[in-house]
Order: C-alpha cells, then structure tokens, then sequence
C-alpha cells in the first residue's frame, strides 16, 4: 500500500519479513521491566536505522508504541518520525 504513494519509496532491512524481529509487545514487553541487557525497543530503532529513513513505517499498533519509545529513548525525536500506515494513507486522503 505504502509503494503505491506517491513520493513515499519504502526501503526494507536485513531482519524484516521472513527475518523480521518482532518486538515482543503482543506479549507483555512494554509492561515489563528488564533486569538484563537493554529494552528490546532501542536494538529495534537501531536496526531500522540501517535503511536511514525519515520515518519508520508500522501496521502493529504494538510496534508502533515500541518504536516511538525506542526512538523517543534513543533521543531520536527531532530526526525519525513514527507512523502507523493507516496514519499516513488517512494523511494523504484528507489532503
């Protein structure tokens, strides 16, 4: 869907799709509090960061939430912006 926008070009990473990483959200970790390594929304956002983006993509409202944390934590606020795609279609419509 988000191909078929103009102006929109949709870069992919290494660990996405078959690869991809799930953040684990739809099971409780942004509720949970690591005792161990680092929340598992930075490493994501850092992963992300590999196709550069303007804006990271996301059709999982759980990774959604994770992403703008881990960008938000990553003090990546001002630079990376974070969107559903059903924001960004509605965006497009309404304009």
């Amino acid at each position: 869907m988000l191909k078929a926008l103009p102006g929109v070009e949709v870069r992919e990473i290494e660990r996405s799709r078959k690869n991809g990483m799930c953040c684990g959200a739809g099971g409780g970790m942004m509720w949970k509090e690591e005792h161990e390594g680092e929340r598992i929304n930075r490493p994501r956002v850092k992963q992300l960061q590999e196709a550069n983006p303007e804006m990271i993509a996301s059709a999982c409202p759980f990774c959604l939430v994770m992403n703008k944390d881990g960008v938000a934590e990553l003090n990546l606020v001002d630079q990376l912006k974070t969107k559903d795609i059903a924001e960004i279609l509605a965006e497009r419509i309404l304009v």
